[in-house]
């Protein structure tokens, strides 16, 4: 896709967008070219995700003082403990009981 010109790279490592394709516009994002503590929740969401990107994801959602924001978080640590249940056991409940009610 790259070499007719499909798949064009943005500045964000990781990154992609699609032209030509279909008439709207898409992107690829590759969660394993993600570089940097914005993108943690996006790599926590992978089967393989690394305990430092998941302990930011709950620390961020700890201080999180608004509703809607929380909730937010609750489907996003749903989703990473689904994905990684044996670092989410080495982490503990207390944490993510905490954002969770």
């Amino acid at each position: 896709m790259e070499e007719t010109g499909k798949l064009v790279k943005t500045d964000t490592p990781g990154i992609y967008r699609v032209m030509g394709i279909t008439e709207m516009p898409f992107q690829i994002v590759i969660t394993g070219e993600l570089e940097g503590e914005e993108y943690a929740a996006c790599r926590a969401l992978t089967d393989k995700a690394d305990e430092a990107d998941i302990e930011h994801v709950l620390e961020d959602g700890e201080k999180e003082t608004d509703d809607a924001v929380r909730e937010y978080y609750k489907i996003l640590l749903n989703l990473m403990a689904e994905k990684n249940p044996e670092i989410f056991g080495e982490i503990g409940g207390t944490r993510i009981w905490n954002i969770l009610h």
